[in-house]
């Protein structure tokens, strides 16, 4: 398979990063679910270094608080080997190893998908990485140098397919073929916070897969007076730290309920991946998020009226909007 690897700036390093662009087969199948809670289940990762001798995860501890490699995994779906062909250019090795692995096995496990870390460095500091997939247990299961010549596992330059976004059939409008997100801008304080009230926009759109534990939503943001505290992403070891989470609830009636996912298709809660970083302005801090998937086992249409709450960097729910299909 392929992971195409391309570097974004933002306005300043720690607003800057990797995007992983990724379209691989013989994944992991025990990954069917996604990542289990801790450690590098079912990761993609960049190094420093070499396959041989691998180095550090590819991120700056002086600009992010927090590893943020710990949130980037896969999910595996199924795909039978008569359709390899939709899969990014397989080679005919890599079909004959699948198949001699899986000792005639009719199918095989595959993942596709698209997301952005914020690792804090430079645009440049993709060059010379590799990249490593992991195992459902943490285990490496492969890895690739970077290449800027479109060969091998990894690129810098043959872009891949990414996954669909849409939102649920129900909620596109009649007789439109605009595809809406859903949207959350109506912030009220959350009860007990004492400092200013977020405002904004969060737009959600559905992330399709062909099973629930490949469905979820996908939020990008623009935000004011967010908590500056999170300059540098989530801090370590604070629940909730710079989080934007949709909950079990309304804004009208909180606290919520909890998390909205489905804990029967995904096996990590996905909303602890989900944070802002902020940005101090001449008026107010403010955050904007690239594309950010949760993979909740949900369809979009599920959290209509649900609460989005967004959390200070101690992880003290600063805000709440409801979400709404306008």
């Amino acid at each position: 398979g392929k992971v195409t690897v391309s570097a974004f700036k933002g306005p300043n390093l720690a607003n800057s990063g990797t995007q992983l662009c990724y379209d691989l087969l013989d994944v992991d199948p025990s990954c069917r679910r996604g990542p289990a809670s801790g450690g590098k289940s079912c990761g993609i990762e960049l190094h420093t270094g070499t396959c041989a001798s691998m180095g550090a995860l590819l991120w700056s501890q002086e600009e992010r608080a927090k590893d943020p490699w710990h949130c980037v995994g896969y999910v595996a779906e199924e795909q039978k080997y008569e359709d390899i062909e939709d899969i990014d250019e397989p080679s005919a090795q890599t079909l004959a190893e699948g198949r001699a692995a899986r000792s005639g096995s009719l199918t095989t496990g595959f993942a596709k998908g698209r997301v952005s870390v914020y690792t804090g460095l430079a645009p440049d500091a993709i060059r010379d990485a590799v990249v490593v997939v992991r195992d459902h247990y943490g285990q490496r299961m492969a890895c690739a140098p970077v290449s800027t010549k479109g060969e091998g596992v990894t690129s810098t330059s043959t872009p891949t397919t990414t996954p669909e976004l849409v939102p649920p059939a129900a909620l596109v409008a009649q007789g439109s073929s605009h595809l809406r997100p859903l949207r959350a801008t109506n912030f009220v304080k959350y009860p007990g916070w004492s400092g200013k009230t977020v405002w904004g926009e969060i737009l959600i759109f559905e992330r399709m897969g062909k099973t629930l534990s490949s469905t979820g939503q996908l939020l990008t943001w623009d935000l004011e007076e967010v908590d500056n505290e999170c300059a540098k992403g989530p801090k370590a070891d604070v629940a909730n730290s710079c989080g934007i989470h949709v909950e079990d609830g309304s804004c009208s009636s909180l606290p919520t309920s909890g998390d909205m996912w489905d804990p029967e298709a995904v096996e990590r809660n996905p909303w602890g991946c989900v944070a802002y970083t902020s940005l101090w302005t001449q008026r107010t801090p403010k955050a904007a998020g690239r594309s950010i998937t949760a993979y909740t086992g949900l369809g979009s249409q599920e959290l209509i009226g649900k609460a989005v709450v967004v959390y200070s960097a101690a992880g003290v729910p600063m805000s709440c909007a409801e979400v709404l299909f306008e």
